[in-house]
């Protein structure tokens, strides 16, 4: 008696093998649906394997799936469903810490602190005003006649006249900024949901944001500026104006690494 396999039904697959089958049904190439997605054909390969991680954090792996199922007409609500269901779509932090060939800077202080230690300075200074007044302002204060005061100075603090204490920001602008001498002026356009980090030469982050589709975020920056994209194919860069090539060998994962030099090149 000869046995037949049967193929399994939609129902009884798991979502990459799902999309594979719906793939060979159409008689679509898995390059074609690679073009589609802007992934290489690895990936495409891996999400029909069932390796999701590939894709990056959850948040990006739903949008790829959707993308992928409406190529081959699978039912996008019940393709996500699968997805969910094999505990590949936990929430995680979208931001990933910056691993690879570019170390990760960590604050040793909690941001508190240093604005306590601005609030000192800032006190030292006014302290420094006071005692450099003029004698006949000191002069005026308290005067007393038979224990009574008859003349009384009303003083200004001198903390009235320094200047406010600037409100950073880790946030780039959203629109077009003024180009600062001695700065790099990076501009980021992002085809697709994504993130991007940013550091200057002192290590201190000028950008730290997710970002949606269609988005566009500009900073100014002290070079070399240390850049982390997320979702890199789908992100342009343009320094001082000029498109800049992201080589792929500083693209792993599709998450870009790379330093921008002075010259607005990228470091090798």
């Amino acid at each position: 008696m000869n046995q037949t396999t049967e193929t399994p039904k939609p129902s009884a697959m798991d979502p990459g093998a799902w999309l594979k089958s719906a793939r060979e049904q159409a008689s679509i190439p898995v390059e074609q649906v690679a073009k589609e997605l802007n992934l290489d054909v690895r990936k495409i390969e891996a999400i029909e394997a069932g390796r999701f991680a590939v894709l990056g954090a959850p948040v990006y792996a739903r949008g790829y799936l959707r993308k992928y199922a409406r190529l081959v007409n699978v039912p996008e609500s019940v393709l996500l469903q699968r997805y969910e269901s094999t505990g590949a779509g936990v929430a995680v932090d979208p931001v990933p810490s910056s691993l690879g060939t570019i170390p990760e800077t960590r604050r040793l202080l909690p941001r508190w602190v240093l604005w306590v230690v601005l609030g000192l300075v800032v006190l030292a200074a006014a302290a420094s005003l006071w005692n450099m007044r003029s004698p006949g302002e000191e002069a005026n204060v308290g005067v007393m006649q038979d224990g009574v005061q008859v003349e009384n100075f009303t003083e200004v603090s001198p903390l009235e006249s320094l200047p406010a204490a600037p409100d950073a920001t880790l946030q780039g602008a959203a629109g077009p900024l003024a180009p600062v001498a001695g700065q790099l002026q990076l501009t980021f356009r992002f085809g697709t949901d994504s993130w991007a980090e940013a550091y200057d030469v002192n290590n201190q982050q000028v950008l730290y944001e997710t970002v949606a589709t269609g988005s566009e975020r500009s900073v100014n920056a002290r070079p070399p500026v240390r850049v982390v994209l997320g979702s890199a194919s789908a992100v342009t860069v343009r320094v001082n104006s000029r498109e800049l090539v992201v080589p792929a060998s500083r693209i792993e994962g599709n998450v870009a690494r790379f330093v921008v030099n002075a010259n607005g090149t990228i470091a090798p």
